[in-house]
């Protein structure tokens, strides 16, 4: 800044000096006078390059707000929604950098699908209103015939309908001062695990549970069709799959723990094969019965329902409101030097079709 200062006030000196040497054509001398013309040209291409630096650090800083990091963003006590940022931990602008760049919030739906496979597989609804949202619970599977089409729209009123909320759910992620404070440490990489790791063991409770208290229904609050025996056995398993209307048959997978398991790998067939197949295709299942995929979850493991068959796109809705938030709580582990980071999503589950959850039930 004192060389800026130091630049103007020598070319005001210089501007006096050449106005000077103009009032008298006798005293002038052009020689000198192109000399200090020079000499200003060179002085106001330093004015002009000092300031053109400084407005382009204003700039830069500028852009630098807009792209503060989420580890910067968590430590100022900033509440963060991870719909707004990038995988990098960075902002995203509104303009553009959404369209050609994932969203932190996105990229933990996608492997939570991987990590959950009934959450990859029930419907769902993303959406970031805050009000509850009425879903058609049952929807036409192929085209009528105009008339037929009419009577459809007149019966609608009496076609039930779900109504998804938007219940809160938390966790925290605990991690070291001194890892947050570790500038090659992956601070965001670390988040987006835990994150993943959470959300997906909360969906597939709720999935298969609920959360009767917060009105979150789950598959084994479905009032479907069953099959009740002391044991399972090759015609319990028939039973199961023909108890689902043949339309969502195809689809539908096996969803147990693995004390049902066990008992199935014991069963065989009329030609002594074994009922279980062990799952080669690399799709994430743990294996198969009688062509269908098997999930294992020990959300099931306890109860007289040790297995399910069901369509889960069919069976149920969940809906996820974008907008997850992440914030730094000082309060929490403050003694042992570790900083939580508190996450909150909102979520909720409703049962659409009870006749695609065929439930085995152990005989008391």
């Amino acid at each position: 800044m004192n060389n800026l200062k130091k630049l103007k006030e020598k070319k005001y000196e210089l501007i006096d000096q050449m106005e000077n040497l103009t009032k008298d054509i006798e005293m002038f001398n052009s020689t000198k006078f192109d000399e200090m013309k020079n000499e200003l040209e060179d002085i106001n291409a330093k004015i002009s390059e000092f300031e053109n630096n400084s407005t382009t650090i204003q700039n830069i800083r500028k852009d630098s707000g807009n792209k503060m990091k989420l580890k910067d963003m968590l430590l100022n006590n900033k509440s963060v929604d991870l719909s707004k940022i990038n995988n990098e931990g960075e902002m995203i602008r509104q303009d553009h950098d959404a369209v050609i760049k994932e969203t932190y919030e996105a990229t933990i739906e996608k492997k939570v699908e991987e990590e959950c496979l009934m959450y990859g597989l029930v419907r769902k609804i993303h959406t970031a209103s805050p009000h509850n949202i009425p879903i058609q619970a049952e929807k036409l599977d192929k085209f009528l015939n105009v008339k037929e089409l009419a009577e459809y729209q007149k019966a609608m009123p009496t076609f039930d309908n779900v109504v998804l909320g938007a219940e809160k759910y938390g966790l925290l992620v605990v991690l070291s001062e001194e890892l947050i404070a570790d500038s090659g440490y992956n601070l965001e990489g670390e988040i987006q695990e835990q994150l993943v790791e959470a959300f997906a063991r909360t969906m597939e409770g709720l999935i298969i549970n609920g959360d009767v208290a917060n009105g979150v229904e789950g598959l084994l609050m479905a009032e479907g069709p069953e099959v009740v025996g002391e044991g399972i056995d090759y015609d319990g398993l028939v039973d199961m799959i023909f108890e689902m209307p043949k339309a969502m048959r195809k689809d539908a997978i096996f969803v147990c723990n693995e004390r049902f398991v066990k008992d199935v790998m014991k069963l065989k067939d009329a030609h002594e094969r074994p009922l279980w197949e062990v799952n080669l295709n690399d799709d994430g299942f743990d294996g198969k019965i009688l062509g269908h995929p098997v999930v294992i979850t020990p959300e099931m493991a306890e109860g007289n329902v040790p297995a399910m068959f069901v369509n889960l796109q069919k069976a149920m809705v969940v809906g996820v409101r974008k907008g997850m938030e992440l914030k730094k709580s000082n309060e929490v582990l403050f003694l042992q030097d570790a900083v939580a980071l508190k996450a909150n999503c909102r979520v909720d589950a409703k049962i659409l079709n009870p006749d695609a959850v065929v439930k085995f039930r152990v005989q008391a």
